[in-house]
């Protein structure tokens, strides 16, 4: 009797016990021995692992972008909450801008 799964038998032998097909990719298969489709799965298994490892690195990554810019975003509201007058251009350089400015509204500074 032959194991059809957990609860189903059937009459036959069992010939090749040691090949099993192994999915190559795009639905192609190939008969491999157990030891080979072992090696396989490893390889599989490794390029997995590395790919979850690049993942959490990356999601660290982000994290920590995401943290700084929640403290950035704080302290610019904090600034501009504050009770305090912003500075003051000083009148040179606001005639220098006007006089720098150009049609399109954009304020052209001289080479130094």
């Amino acid at each position: 009797m032959v194991p059809l799964g957990q609860m189903a038998f059937m009459p036959g032998e069992l010939v090749h016990t040691n090949e099993v097909l192994v999915l190559l990719g795009d639905n192609y298969f190939a008969e491999q021995s157990a030891a080979q489709a072992t090696a396989i799965m490893q390889r599989r298994i490794g390029v997995i692992e590395t790919v979850i490892s690049t993942t959490e690195k990356n999601v660290k990554d982000l994290a920590a972008r995401d943290s700084f810019s929640n403290e950035a975003r704080q302290a610019l509201l904090r600034k501009m909450h504050s009770d305090e007058e912003p500075p003051e251009i000083p009148a040179d350089v606001l005639q220098r801008a006007e006089e720098d400015d150009d049609e399109e509204g954009l304020v052209s500074f001289p080479a130094l």
